[in-house]
């Protein structure tokens, strides 16, 4: 039931159209940062300096995708720390989201849409979003901050194109923490 163009990789673990190198203009010498702690981007987030946002891809069988991002007053991006492994169910996520990336206080989470619907999950009756969303006084977890992200292929790789551009006199818009 793979989709041709994606069976190489979904199937046989290979590089597909989709898959592996998408982004040409990518190097490490334009893109990663010089590595910088987790204080330095929430002390910068709490003087202003930086907006902090994160990403969510949700996974059980695929991986859980999620990733700390803030922005500075340049319109510079900077991605900060990532979580990435299969999620147990939404209270694990959550769990992981208050220990790690609560502190930055981020605007939003850009979600996949599909969260939206009903998965498979602890509480079938729900969709993921509704059980991340919530506040869960029991185990004292925060709800996370949802929008529903743009799922549009052409749009976004667009907009990751553009990121990685590198000026030739400010530099890239994108830097990625090596952690």
């Amino acid at each position: 039931m793979t989709p041709g163009d994606d069976r190489p990789a979904v199937v046989h673990g290979q590089y597909g159209k989709r898959g592996g190198l998408m982004y040409p203009m990518w190097s490490r010498a334009n893109h990663l940062a010089v590595e910088q702690p987790l204080k330095h981007f929430s002390d910068g987030v709490r003087n202003g300096i930086y907006t902090p946002f994160c990403s969510l891809d949700w996974g059980v069988r695929n991986p859980t995708a999620l990733l700390l991002f803030v922005e500075d007053k340049d319109e510079n991006v900077h991605l900060v720390d990532e979580f990435y492994r299969p999620a147990k169910d939404p209270l694990d996520i959550k769990r992981e989201y208050n220990k790690r990336f609560a502190v930055f206080n981020p605007l939003y989470v850009v979600a996949d849409p599909s969260i939206w619907h009903n998965h498979d999950s602890i509480d079938p009756s729900r969709s993921i979003a509704g059980q991340l969303a919530d506040d869960d006084f029991v185990n004292g977890l925060a709800g996370l901050p949802l929008i529903s992200g743009d799922n549009d292929v052409t749009n976004g790789l667009a907009a990751v194109r553009e990121l990685l551009r590198v000026d030739p006199v400010k530099g890239a818009k994108l830097k990625v923490q090596p952690r």
